[in-house]
């Protein structure tokens, strides 16, 4: 297949195109460096300026779309306009140029995130539950609806509601593993609130199977087997056979990190991936404690 990926180079676009090359795909990455170096599997592209060259998107197969401003960090005004419109109007003007296009592409997938679904407390939630009301809800449910034009089209659209993602070199390990390794970790508040979580490993996968399977419409991609951020701290600290004796207070978290502290560390998500595993879909990481064991 010919595919088109965005967000190439990030933690999980990286090892997505290393394993389509080596089953067999042609990866074009769109970029926004708009240098004179750009290679043939390349194309530039700036949604704020709605600029692509049209030509290029000739005969493309599948687009895989997976840029966006990272969510962590203290949100300013600016910070959510950007994690707003990196996601919602780059989708929005991917999805009408894909449309537009003489040979449209077959399927266009979309990542998404579980924070659609907010603070859902100890209830499972799959793809079939309500959005909640956040400003990530929000900002998913628009994300998600960004791809109408590309659906309205006959393109099969699929929206991967990604949960946090195991992995090495990047992602939520990145930022823990320095601290666990130290001894220094502990719970977040209570400790009480579900995380949802997927190895990188499985979400390529994942990304393939849906890529390869008549799949449409929300996908939670995460493990069937969340667990509370008490159990994944013990998890991890076990890993690295250390101590986690330094719990941080919610009321620390939210003076530090306000909005973004309330909607991503100490919001509750116990989401099941329903849609993946009624296809067939096989996880090879289910086991948080083995996942880990194997990451350390």
């Amino acid at each position: 297949m010919l595919i088109l990926v965005t967000g190439a180079k990030g933690f999980v676009g990286t090892s997505l195109c290393r394993e389509l090359t080596v089953r067999g795909d042609t990866v074009i990455r769109l970029v926004r460096n708009n240098s004179k170096s750009l290679s043939q599997e390349e194309i530039y592209w700036d949604y704020r300026s709605e600029y692509i060259d049209l030509h290029n998107l000739e005969g493309i197969d599948a687009v895989i779309h997976l840029a966006g401003e990272n969510i962590l960090g203290r949100w300013s005004a600016s910070k959510k306009r950007e994690i707003y419109n990196s996601r919602v109007k780059s989708t929005e003007f991917l999805s009408k140029v894909i449309s537009s296009v003489h040979t449209k592409p077959k399927l266009f997938i979309t990542a998404s995130a579980i924070g659609v679904y907010g603070n859902s407390g100890n209830n499972f939630v799959s793809e079939s539950t309500p959005s909640g009301r956040s400003f990530l809800a929000e900002v998913c449910r628009d994300w998600e609806c960004a791809a109408v034009s590309a659906s309205e089209a006959g393109i099969r659209v699929a929206n991967l509601r990604i949960a946090m993602v195991l992995g090495n070199g990047g992602g939520a390990m990145a930022m823990m593993a320095p601290i666990f390794k130290l001894g220094l970790g502990g719970r977040l508040g209570s400790g009480k609130q579900w995380m949802s979580w997927i190895s990188l490993y499985d979400l390529v996968r994942a990304i393939i199977f849906v890529l390869d399977n008549d799949i449409s419409g929300p996908v939670n991609a995460g493990s069937p087997n969340p667990v509370t951020n008490s159990e994944f701290t013990g998890v991890l600290s076990k890993a690295y056979k250390r101590s986690a004796f330094l719990p941080v207070p919610a009321f620390v978290l939210k003076l530090a990190f306000g909005q973004m502290a309330q909607e991503v560390l100490l919001s509750s998500c116990r989401a099941y991936p329903k849609r993946l595993l009624d296809a067939g879909f096989e996880f090879h990481n289910s086991c948080l404690e083995n996942t880990l064991s194997e990451l350390v």
